[in-house]
């Protein structure tokens, strides 16, 4: 007599067997193809740099400002900040769009001026209309239980902020996509509680790091590096889904390392895309 019972089950594993067997292949292509654009030849860019970066300090004042302008607030919130009135904004662009253009170049592509698009080809155009550079404080607590008590320590952290917006498209087609990143730097604290048997109090110990004015210039470095790595993994995964047969969605994405020459699956690309 059939056992129903151990069919179904023997079904099941079937079924899931199968399942997985579809997936394994389904992401080997899927990381054939991710392959294949790599190793494609890359078509010219051009990358669009703002005239320049906004600067806005939101710090606390002293001064009274009630009747001024917006503008007129902004100035003096920009005069008194820590950072901002001391940096050089030539030399803040130029360490963000030299490790952006280095990292395109590392990727293979041909980064070229505005004025040489040639029409019968198609140039990819990677534009930053703007970029915005805030200065403020931010409030990090730190917090610990102890016994049957909770103890608190709060500090109030220098912190720059920097939100960019890119504009992806063609020399042949206008139709653009813009997306909007935001990253930040603040000063370090690293802390802990502890009792102290002396004076039988709880106490804090602590060690900081402020941030100093070489410390966003290399946050800036950064930022440009990592902003062209956001912006292949999009063109990378772009091709992906364009050549896959596969109608499974894809949990993952595409992250190609090209100092390790390695390709890693990441959840996204963490940037909002500005719909107009």
């Amino acid at each position: 007599m059939l056992d129903i019972k151990k069919s179904y089950k023997w079904l099941q594993r079937a079924i899931l067997f199968t399942a997985i067997i579809i997936s394994i292949a389904s992401c080997s292509v899927d990381r054939q193809l991710a392959h294949q654009y790599i190793e494609s030849p890359k078509p010219n860019i051009v990358i669009q740099q703002p005239d320049f970066i906004y600067m806005l300090a939101y710090n606390p004042i002293k001064e009274d400002t009630s009747g001024l302008k917006r503008y007129q607030k902004d100035s003096i919130s920009f005069y008194h900040s820590t950072f901002l009135a001391n940096l050089e904004e030539k030399k803040v662009k130029e360490s963000f769009f030299s490790s952006f253009e280095k990292q395109f170049k590392e990727y293979g592509f041909n980064v070229i001026p505005k004025s040489s698009i040639n029409d019968t080809v198609q140039t990819l155009i990677i534009s930053v209309p703007q970029m915005e550079m805030n200065e403020y404080k931010k409030t990090h607590v730190d917090k610990e239980n102890l016994g049957n008590k909770e103890y608190y320590k709060s500090f109030d952290l220098n912190a720059i902020q920097l939100n960019t917006w890119i504009s992806l498209y063609t020399s042949k087609s206008d139709n653009k996509r813009t997306y909007f990143l935001n990253d930040s730097i603040t000063d370090i604290v690293d802390g802990y509680f502890y009792y102290d048997f002396r004076s039988k109090k709880v106490k804090y110990r602590y060690s900081s790091y402020d941030i100093k004015t070489k410390d966003i210039y290399h946050f800036m470095s950064d930022m440009g590096t990592l902003y062209a790595q956001y912006v292949y993994n999009y063109y990378l995964n772009r091709f992906v889904d364009l050549h896959r047969t596969s109608s499974n969605k894809r949990l993952y994405i595409f992250h190609y390392d090209v100092n390790r020459d390695k390709l890693d699956e990441i959840i996204g690309i963490p940037w909002e895309r500005i719909k107009r």
